[in-house]
């Protein structure tokens, strides 16, 4: 439902909207550990499930809660499996 939870950074460039309208997710690395998948669920439906290289563009008609939307490395162990992704949420 938000960015809190990347190592890396929370949102680097504008805010979360209330309403989202499109989800775009990018496998760009494994960045630790064995490759994985990452998994794109909205409402806890899997719309797609990503290897690395990989990449979804997901438009969302009648917009979604953010905090319905779930992107998350299958097998994610801090420190020792982790993935690098972008993620672009659009709405309003």
């Amino acid at each position: 439902g938000d960015s809190g939870w990347t190592e890396a950074s929370d949102v680097t460039d504008g805010t979360i909207p209330g309403t989202a309208h499109v989800v775009a997710v990018e496998y760009v690395s494994q960045s630790i550990g064995a490759d994985s998948n990452i998994t794109v669920q909205i409402n806890s439906e899997v719309h797609a499930l990503l290897g690395v290289g990989e990449a979804i563009v997901i438009p969302l008609h009648a917009g979604e809660s953010p905090a319905n939307i779930e992107i998350f490395d299958t097998n994610y162990s801090n420190g020792s499996r982790e993935s690098v992704a972008n993620v672009m949420i659009a709405g309003v």
